[in-house]
């Protein structure tokens, strides 16, 4: 019985060890045999995109357009800062000129009161 259950036990654990390193020599060979850096299958060499001597390389173009019409941080900051400032006055003058309104408006109901009561 014991030796039934050392059995048992040593075959489990060959067939864990086993499926274990079949599944770490899978990750590695995934890892390890890429031919193609950066780029999917249906990217390279197909003829508009990739490495095709007619083709563009679409990481390129982003990384031109970027650096053609780029901004600096500071530039950035600054015309942030600006939109924030301007978005802040604008509020700030909506905000003064609806109060000016209510004041208007309750100032016409108080003396259309005081008409009619004096009526």
């Amino acid at each position: 019985m014991h030796q039934n259950k050392f059995i048992n036990q040593l075959s489990l654990t060959c067939a864990l060890t086993l499926a274990l390193a079949g599944g770490f020599s899978t990750v590695v060979r995934a890892q390890a045999g890429t031919d193609n850096p950066g780029y999917q299958s249906n990217e390279k060499r197909s003829g508009v995109y990739g490495d095709a001597p007619s083709g563009l390389d679409p990481l390129e173009i982003m990384h031109r357009a970027q650096q053609l019409n780029g901004r600096s941080a500071e530039e950035f900051n600054q015309d942030s800062q600006l939109q924030i400032d301007s978005s802040a006055s604008d509020f700030k003058r909506l905000q003064q000129q609806r109060i000016l309104e209510q004041q208007a408006t309750k100032n016409h109901e108080a003396q259309a009161l005081e008409v009619e009561a004096t009526e």
